[in-house]
């Protein structure tokens, strides 16, 4: 197994304080997924992706533009669309924050491209199944999101399963 640490956490240089960050930690995963077949015994022909919270925006990312995946397991995934996905955690802190935060991603992107950064509008470039996991109690990101998620799945066609009210299953 191979975990990436992204800028700026854990003992990983740079800085996390990028309005766009995810997208730079996508990019450092992809090069992660690349890097492997430098490793001996890699077997880059099957691999897996795992993503958590962030980590579920950032594999779902991955997966809009690497065909190579075998399949991906998303837990508590932030799957509302961008800047909501990052805002919404600011704002639970602070409004202030948050207000501060929205100026920056505006000196970066105009709202007019919000649409351009959210994996949600590539959904049809994924061809790897993806196992959703969500608890219903979860205190962080809302269990609402991986319902309206599964939803939006359903209707793109992508190979998911999101367990309802947060009874765990395995994709068929």
């Amino acid at each position: 197994m191979i975990k990436p640490d992204y800028r700026g956490h854990g003992r990983s240089d740079g800085s996390d304080e990028s309005p766009t960050r995810t997208i730079d930690y996508s990019i450092d995963v992809m090069n992660l997924i690349a890097g492997l077949s430098h490793i001996e015994d890699a077997d880059t022909g099957n691999i897996f992706l795992y993503g958590h919270s962030m980590g579920g925006e950032i594999g779902l990312r991955i997966l809009t533009v690497n065909q190579t995946l075998k399949g991906a397991t998303l837990w508590a995934a932030l799957t509302e669309p961008f800047p909501e996905n990052t805002l919404y955690f600011v704002r639970k802190r602070s409004r202030e924050e948050a207000d501060r935060l929205q100026i920056k991603i505006d000196k970066v992107i105009s709202p007019e491209e919000y649409n351009l950064i959210s994996p949600l509008n590539y959904m049809d470039s994924i061809h790897a199944p993806i196992l959703v996991h969500h608890g219903t109690d979860d205190e962080s990101v809302p269990f609402k999101w991986s319902l309206a998620f599964r939803e939006f799945m359903d209707n793109s066609g992508v190979d998911g399963r999101v367990p309802p009210s947060g009874v765990k299953r395995s994709a068929a």
